[in-house]
């Protein structure tokens, strides 16, 4: 900054640089009129063997001497002498108008120097100003185009992001569209197969039952087959039997009576005696006509069937015992259990599991160790049943 203006630093250099010179070269040209230089600082010449130079004495009878041109007082001795005065009077005026030429023309170059310093200084200024003044209004107008387009990019933005929310609102919404579709898909899916668990479930308690009855159908059928040969037997032995009353008949004229059945005897006891028959169609007959009654009376009767060396009597006899419920039966039917035959097996757990109610693991098709381990749980429950109930 110069006298409040901005300059250029190169041209500041060079012109301290000039003011210095043209300073020199005025001291060293000469003095001004007032016994100064031309910066104005006292100068105090040195001549050597003059007065007052170093190494001079003064003359005798004389004080020392203070130069002319210092206006500085003398010393303590008061005034110079009015002799020494006039002697150098001449050569100071002559000195004097030298000097002050040299100092005009001193400062007459200074001041062209100064003058034409200041006029490139305020050049160099005006220039760097316009320069400011110009870089000041392009950057004002890259700020305006800066400002427009970042006013243009935020619309941009605002537009692209406003196109990507109803984008995404639009995808959100199929999104759910669909999981509330799949949701309902899954809540068909899943009633379906509970649905389906809860069919095979039925059909799984409901295979036994099938079981038996295609077993019992097949009895059925043996049954009927030894019926209508028992049938043609007994149509040959009444034939027999018929033509033997016949003979007898006319060889005595009186009937042998028949020995009345004992009152207070329950009307399935002659049932219980075709239990004991040798055919195995009459002891299946027997057992299937004894459950019928209903009577839990019946169980003690037919248990040992539970052994006939029929397999169809067997299963016949497990599933009567659980018909009747009678807990007279559990023991034989957990022994029925280690059947060899896995039907009677499996009818005698259905029997096993009506009576008692209890659902002990058991498979009747699994090989015989795992069936024994079955079996001894099932015997171990009821062992510990008939403590409990003997102790109550």
């Amino acid at each position: 900054m110069r006298k409040g203006r901005v300059v250029c630093g190169k041209c500041d250099s060079l012109m301290t640089q000039r003011e210095e010179a043209a300073a020199v070269a005025a001291t060293s040209a000469g003095f001004g009129s007032m016994g100064t230089a031309a910066s104005g600082a006292p100068v105090t010449p040195v001549v050597s063997g003059a007065p007052g130079a170093p190494g001079a004495t003064p003359p005798p009878g004389e004080g020392p001497l203070t130069p002319f041109f210092t206006g500085a007082t003398p010393g303590a001795g008061g005034h110079a002498p009015a002799a020494h005065h006039h002697s150098h009077h001449s050569m100071r005026s002559r000195g004097s108008g030298g000097g002050v030429a040299v100092g005009l023309v001193a400062i007459g170059l200074t001041a062209c120097a100064s003058y034409w310093l200041l006029e490139r200084s305020d050049k160099v200024a005006s220039d760097v100003s316009a320069r400011l003044t110009r870089i000041e209004s392009e950057q004002r107008a890259a700020d305006q185009r800066a400002m427009e387009r970042s006013t243009e990019q935020r619309g941009e933005i605002l537009g692209l992001q406003e196109r990507l929310e109803k984008q995404l609102e639009i995808q959100h919404r199929a999104l759910e569209a669909k999981l509330e579709e799949a949701q309902s898909k899954h809540s068909s899916a899943v009633t379906a197969v509970d649905d389906l668990r809860r069919m095979l479930a039925e059909l799984k308690v409901l295979e036994p039952s099938v079981q038996r009855h295609e077993q019992e159908l097949g009895a059925s059928a043996l049954r009927f087959a030894q019926i209508e040969r028992r049938a043609n037997e007994l149509e040959t032995a009444l034939g027999g039997l018929g033509q033997k009353l016949e003979e007898g008949l006319k060889a005595s004229p009186t009937v042998p009576e028949v020995a009345p059945t004992p009152p207070g005897a329950p009307p399935w006891m002659g049932l219980v005696q075709q239990l004991e028959s040798v055919n195995s169609g009459d002891r299946w007959f027997a057992v299937q006509s004894l459950g019928e009654t209903r009577d839990p009376a019946v169980s003690e009767y037919i248990l040992p069937r539970l052994k006939d060396v029929d397999i169809f009597v067997r299963m016949v006899t497990a599933r009567v015992l659980g018909e009747l419920g009678s807990s007279k039966s559990v023991g034989a039917l957990i022994e029925a259990l280690g059947d060899n035959d896995a039907a009677v097996r499996e009818a005698a757990y259905v029997a096993l599991c009506a009576v008692t109610k209890k659902s002990l693991p058991f498979d009747p098709h699994q090989d015989a160790s795992e069936r024994a381990k079955k079996v001894k749980a099932w015997q171990e429950w009821w062992k510990k049943s008939q403590e409990e109930g003997m102790g109550q």
